[in-house]
């Protein structure tokens, strides 16, 4: 199956950042990479039949947007050369560090929303609505039949899943951190 999204991982445990186009989850990837998280891969992410990531080791691929918003984080942005994908304006940047060469089991599923206001917020997820998420994510899962369908079913079951809305980067990365520690204790 591939999924689109962006993982990344410390220590052995992995989160899913999941969602369509535009929610975040590169913004939040690159905040995370640079916060010393390794990068599994962005954009898109491979998930064997036993629900591990896949890494995939190529660039993040940002868009205008987020350019002024990880200025902090990643000052090199300003530095990249610009293409068109699309018809937008994006920046490949490599990720910090060295990606896991190994499939990591999923350890949290993030489904990550930027906001303008209002407060931060974490909502726990039942599985079928981390199945729900991973569906509207527009994934690919090729020829579902019966024996795909109970890996995916068992893959959303086990691990937790949370909707994340953030006001900033630092923000992000921190409810990400708290709740790939908390699913490491559990």
């Amino acid at each position: 199956m591939v999924v689109l999204g962006a993982g990344i991982c410390q220590e052995g445990r992995s989160v899913l950042l999941i969602g369509k186009g535009g929610c975040g989850k590169t913004t939040l990837a690159v905040a995370l990479n640079a916060a010393c998280f390794g990068l599994i891969n962005d954009d898109v992410i491979a998930v064997s039949g036993t629900g591990a990531l896949i890494s995939g080791q190529m660039s993040m691929c940002l868009k205008k947007g987020s350019w002024p918003i990880l200025e902090t984080a990643q000052p090199v942005i300003a530095d990249l050369q610009t293409f068109h994908r699309r018809g937008q304006a994006v920046r490949f940047l490599p990720p910090k560090g060295v990606a896991p060469t190994l499939p990591v089991k999923t350890s949290v599923f993030v489904f990550p929303i930027r906001i303008e206001s209002g407060q931060n917020e974490v909502t726990e997820l039942e599985p079928w609505e981390i199945l729900q998420g991973i569906v509207e994510a527009e994934s690919f899962i090729p020829d579902l039949d019966q024996q795909r369908l109970q890996c995916l079913t068992r893959w959303v079951a086990s691990a937790p899943g949370y909707r994340v809305r953030y006001r900033d980067l630092d923000a992000g990365v921190e409810l990400v951190s708290k709740l790939l520690n908390e699913a490491y204790i559990s």
